[in-house]
């Protein structure tokens, strides 16, 4: 039982990485001083310069899937491991 939940917990921060990478990687693309810059100096500067407010606003639903996805998903993986054990 041990290497399934360690399966699971590695599938489940991977796709929490790749998440994060995606959301980071959109928001620093989405600024004007990103698209300013000529190709080749793009990757060198990966700090995004804009209001946090309007960023949290405009990616709550992302926010909603980094946070309630996961725990979802443990709270039916717990559910299945007690059903397992009751079995």
């Amino acid at each position: 039982m041990r290497t399934v939940e360690g399966i699971v917990f590695s599938l489940l921060t991977t796709l929490f990485s790749v998440v994060i990478v995606l959301v980071v990687v959109s928001s620093v693309q989405a600024t004007p001083a990103y698209r300013m810059l000529p190709e080749e100096y793009r990757w060198l500067f990966n700090f995004p310069t804009f209001n946090w407010a309007d960023y949290l606003m405009g990616h709550a639903l992302d926010i909603i899937l980094l946070v309630l996805l996961p725990a979802f998903l443990a709270v039916v993986f717990l559910l299945l491991r007690m059903l397992a054990k009751k079995l």
